[in-house]
């Protein structure tokens, strides 16, 4: 079975299988008596490391597309579904709102504004190279 990763919205079923398998391990591994309910924050250190891997992988996947601003588009509602898809996973586990961890609202700033520097600078780089060949092309 082969899975074609150049639509970010295939991309996205990836990252949320994940979060969804590291919850249901960490909910079980609660449950028989591995871990404690104090450590909560486990379920949120495994959805910001599935997010952090989408945001570096999903650019130089970018690279390929045929139209960059519709592969940004779809990248970025894909982004947000994992996030809010993470969140009601990990609000489900821990009965703990987003709202109130300030300092998990802030690592979520960081990973967006991660995930729009990232975008961008693929961006930047496929219109440095369209530029560079139509100007190779005249001076030829």
């Amino acid at each position: 079975m082969k899975i074609n990763l150049k639509n970010p919205y295939r991309q996205a079923i990836i990252p949320i299988g994940l979060i969804l398998l590291f919850h249901i391990s960490l909910k079980l591994a609660w449950l028989v008596g591995l871990m404690t309910p104090d450590n909560f924050q486990h379920y949120w250190i495994s959805m910001f490391a599935v997010v952090m891997v989408f945001i570096m992988f999903n650019p130089i996947l970018g690279l390929s597309a045929p139209n960059t601003n519709q592969y940004i588009g779809k990248s970025s509602t894909a982004y947000i579904f994992i996030v809010v898809m993470g969140a009601l996973s990990t609000y489900l586990c821990t009965k703990e709102s987003i709202l109130q961890k300030p300092e998990m609202k802030a690592i979520y700033i960081v990973l967006t504004v991660g995930f729009l520097v990232f975008t961008s600078i693929i961006n930047l780089m496929k219109v440095i190279v369209e530029w560079s060949k139509q100007n190779d092309e005249k001076h030829r």
